[in-house]
Parts: C-alpha cells; structure tokens; sequence
C-alpha cells in the first residue's frame, strides 16, 4: 500500500486540467484504483483513458487491461467492446481473443468461448512477449476446461 501512496502523491502532483491529461496518464490512474480495490473509480478512468487514446492499438490495449480487470469480478459488461477490438488487427488481437473467451465461459456461452480461443490459440504469434503469451495460453487453457475440453487444456 505504501508504494501506492508513492504513485498517488506523483498522480495528484499533476495538474488535473482536462487538456494536461493524456490517455496514458489516466490509465495510470485507473491502474493504481484498481490495484487497490476501488473498483467503481478503476472502471470510470479506464472509459475515459480508451476514450482519450489516439489510436486503435492504445486503445486496444485499455480495452484488454480494462476488461481484465472487471473479469477478475466475474462482470462481463466487457464483452461488447471485446468484440469490437478482437476483430481488429492489433499486436494484442490473440489476447483480446482469449479474454474474450474467459467472458463468454463466464457468460455461459461455450460454443462462443472455445471459437475465440481457437481464434486467439491459431494468431498467437511467436514474437509476442513472454509474459503475454503465458497469459493468453492460461486463458485458452482455462475455457477449454470449463468447457469440457480437458485434453485440449494439457
């Protein structure tokens, strides 16, 4: 909590002018309240953060983050904009596809789940990173199980 407090003293600093306020900086914001359980505040700064992005992967990009994170509470009001994203092409299209499948398994929609994990397991691409990669193929492996692919999940 302390090394929060660190990151919200540098945020407040910052001129809170509508203006002086990039998408980075907002979602910054929605990070930080998110990390530390204010839930209702992470949502709003999210909105606004995709809505001050200047291109479609940094949006892409705060859509996937935001919806990891409403995800983690099992709120699936995700999954239109999910939609909307994962059709694109982006760096992030093999996550956007997996996230999009964890919201369908939690939506009750299987059919849909195991057709974005086949789509996010078939572009996942070598040259993502590490660590994305591993979250993505969590993510495949995790519908697969619910959906009662448990040789496809190994």
């Amino acid at each position: 909590m302390e090394a929060y407090a660190g990151v919200d003293a540098c945020l407040s600093s910052i001129e809170r002018e509508e203006d002086l306020q990039p998408a980075a900086l907002v979602a910054a914001n929605a990070l930080l309240a998110s990390r530390v359980g204010h839930h209702d505040a992470a949502e709003a700064w999210f909105n606004l953060a995709i809505d001050r992005a200047r291109d479609v992967e940094s949006k892409a990009a705060l859509v996937y983050r935001s919806s990891l994170a409403m995800l983690r509470r099992g709120r699936i009001e995700c999954i239109p904009r999910l939609e909307q994203y994962a059709e694109l092409e982006s760096t992030l299209c093999a996550a956007l596809n997996a996230t999009l499948a964890t919201a369908y398994v939690i939506a009750d929609r299987p059919p849909d789940a195991m057709r974005r994990a086949y789509r996010a397991r078939d572009i996942l691409a070598s040259t993502e990173r590490a660590t994305q990669r591993t979250r993505t193929l969590y993510q495949i492996a995790y519908v697969a199980l619910r959906t009662g692919g448990c040789e496809e999940a190994k």
